[in-house]
């Protein structure tokens, strides 16, 4: 493991056994959607996902302006997504938001991996990070909250089951408590950005720090990404077939998208020998 990265050997592992910290996402997305609605404040209705989530990642790896780890970065990284997402219905980006996506995730990579402080050492677990944010920024940034839940989820399962350090699962349910707590929130554009970002960027980081893909081999935890995605490919594919069910027809869809994919990789996981 390259020295960029040797804090991490040391980080204290029971912070990552705070399972808490989605709990907390939800009702602090909870408690601010209220006061917005209270305040008739529809922009702070609106930021309550992302304030959750910055709250929830919080819990685990502490709150600093001075973050020197790669978990430490990550609220400050909910919180300018959730800037930049505030954003999202001037008309400059509107037109420009596929851009803009991938420009934030290039910068996502940059934040999280030293913000400048050997970059040339860091450039492909910045590339890794960079691609992971943008796939899950592209695919989820406008779906279905519940979708965008059940995906976090999924994450998590992937993070669990193939071996990933207990602290990464966590940080990886905290966006589904986040988009659970501020359902209430009214709608705007690129909604669900920022628990989408921080589903890209969860798992580019647990495959830098603890997969192989940045040393030229690809191990199971590399692609635990696809995870993610394909919950939310599948509920997309099974909405429209349940369209009996009504209004439940998204959360169906989510949730059975979410027992496949967590099934798979588990049966994975167990005959590849790691559970």
């Amino acid at each position: 493991m390259p020295s960029h990265f040797a804090w991490f050997r040391a980080f204290p592992t029971h912070l990552g056994r705070d399972w808490r910290a989605a709990l907390v996402a939800a009702l602090v997305a909870l408690a601010i959607v209220l006061l917005g609605r209270m305040l008739r404040l529809r922009r702070l209705e609106q930021a309550a996902t992302g304030l959750g989530l910055a709250a929830g990642w919080s819990v685990l790896v502490g709150a600093s302006l001075l973050a020197r780890t790669v978990p430490e970065r990550l609220p400050a990284l909910a919180l300018l997504v959730e800037v930049l997402t505030g954003l999202g219905a001037s008309p400059v980006l509107a037109r420009l938001r596929a851009p803009v996506l991938v420009g934030c995730a290039l910068m996502s990579g940059w934040w999280l991996l030293g913000a400048g402080v050997g970059v040339a050492q860091a450039l492909p677990g910045i590339a890794i990070i960079a691609a992971t944010t943008a796939a899950a920024s592209l695919v989820l940034a406008e779906a279905d909250p519940l979708r965008v839940a059940a995906s976090s989820v999924a994450l998590a399962a992937a993070l669990h089951a193939l071996g990933a350090p207990p602290l990464w699962p966590l940080l990886a349910l905290v966006p589904a408590g986040a988009v659970l707590g501020g359902l209430a929130a009214p709608g705007r554009a690129l909604a669900q950005w920022p628990p989408a970002a921080g589903i890209g960027a969860v798992a580019g980081v647990a495959s830098v720090l603890a997969g192989r893909l940045t040393h030229g081999r690809v191990g199971p935890l590399d692609a635990a990404i696809l995870a993610p995605l394909a919950t939310a490919w599948l509920a997309s594919r099974l909405a429209p077939r349940l369209r009996r069910a009504g209004g439940l027809a998204a959360a169906l869809a989510a949730l059975l998208a979410l027992a496949m994919v967590a099934f798979l990789v588990y049966a994975f996981a167990a005959l590849a020998g790691l559970r």
